[in-house]
C-alpha cells in the first residue's frame, strides 16, 4: 500500500470515534464519512506502520442507515462525527463503544442496555468555547478541522444552543470594531484567542468569557444588544 493509491474496499466497522474502517493488504484503513457494509473507492492519504488514513472519493454501496448531515460544514468540520448516521445507528455504535470500554479496558463483562437518545438532538449543548481567527483581512470565528489548527468559519452550529448562535457573531463583530486582532501562535501578535459562551436553560443567565493573550482588550465593548 502506496500513499495516493487508489483501492476499492468494503467498511468492516468504527473506531471509537466513528471513523470507518476497511481492511486492505492486511492493514486497516480508517475512512472518515463511510458506514459499515458500504463499499467505495478510497484514496490512501497517510501510510503508518500499523494502519493507513484514507478519503472516501465514491461510494459504490451505499448503508441503509446513511442519511445527510443537517450541517452544512459537517465534511470540514472537526465537531462531529456520526450526523451521516442515524438515529437508530448512533445508538448501535454508542451502546457498542461502552460494551468494548467496559470489556476491553475494564475487563468487566455486564450486561449493557441501549444508549438512551435525545428526542431532539438539536441545540443543545449549554456551553461552547470557538477559536478566533484571520481571513482575507477579518476576524472569524468557528471550530476546528479535525487534526488541524485551522478554523472552519461558522456562525450557526446545529448542536450548541442558540443563545450561543447570536452572541458569538455579535461579540466579533465588535472586536473587530475595536481593532483587535487574533492571537498568533507563531509570532505571538494579536490578543484575542477564544470566545467562550455558557447559557442556563432553566435560569436563562449567560457567562460571556473572552480568552485573550494580554490582560486587557484595546477598547471597552458594550454588549448593549443583549
Amino acid at each position: 500500500m502506496q500513499k495516493n493509491e487508489y483501492i476499492i474496499a468494503q467498511c468492516v466497522d468504527y473506531t471509537h470515534d466513528g471513523l470507518g474502517i476497511v481492511k486492505y493488504q492486511g492493514l486497516p484503513v480508517f475512512v472518515k464519512n463511510m458506514l459499515i457494509d458500504e463499499v467505495g473507492k478510497v484514496k490512501i492519504i497517510k501510510v503508518l506502520k500499523k494502519y493507513a488514513v484514507g478519503r472516501l472519493i465514491e461510494l459504490h454501496e451505499m448503508s441503509p442507515f446513511r442519511q445527510e448531515p443537517r450541517c452544512p460544514l459537517f465534511k470540514q468540520c472537526g465537531g462531529c462525527h456520526l450526523q451521516h448516521l442515524q438515529p437508530i445507528a448512533q445508538q448501535q455504535f454508542k451502546t457498542k463503544r461502552v460494551q468494548d470500554t467496559l470489556s476491553k479496558i475494564g475487563h468487566c463483562h455486564v450486561p449493557v442496555e441501549p444508549c438512551l437518545m435525545m428526542d431532539d438532538p438539536w441545540f443543545y449543548r449549554n456551553k461552547v468555547q470557538v477559536p478566533v481567527g484571520m481571513h482575507q483581512g477579518h476576524l472569524i470565528s468557528g471550530f476546528y478541522k479535525q487534526h488541524s489548527n485551522d478554523i472552519v468559519a461558522m456562525d450557526q452550529c446545529f448542536i450548541q444552543n442558540e443563545f450561543s448562535n447570536r452572541v458569538i457573531p455579535y461579540v466579533r463583530e465588535l472586536l473587530e470594531k475595536v481593532g483587535e486582532k487574533p492571537f498568533d501562535k507563531i509570532t505571538h501578535q494579536g490578543n484575542i484567542k477564544h470566545i467562550l459562551v455558557k447559557y442556563g436553560y432553566h435560569s436563562h443567565q449567560a457567562m460571556l468569557v473572552l480568552i485573550t493573550y494580554q490582560r486587557t482588550l484595546r477598547k471597552k465593548i458594550c454588549l448593549s444588544k443583549w
